[in-house]
């Protein structure tokens, strides 16, 4: 009796994930985000001179922290 062998195509190695997943990590993200913003806001503005932050520039330097951490993340 032969039996066929079992094998997965390459496409089948690296799935894209699915709608739901790549939602979930979207709000996921989106939460760390806000949380992160206000916790900065929270902090005076000597605090925040002291980290090399100013006030109107909190969510850019958010924003590049979060997507520092996502390419290292991805291994990039």
């Amino acid at each position: 009796m032969i039996t066929p062998a079992v094998c997965a195509p390459p496409a089948c190695a690296e799935r894209t994930p699915s709608l739901a997943l790549r939602l979930a990590e979207f709000m996921r993200g989106a939460f760390w985000r806000r949380r992160a913003i206000n916790d900065l806001e929270k902090l005076d503005d000597r605090a925040l001179r002291d980290i090399g932050v100013e006030r109107g520039d909190i969510a850019t330097h958010v924003d590049r922290a979060m997507t520092r951490i996502t390419l290292s993340t991805l291994g990039r």
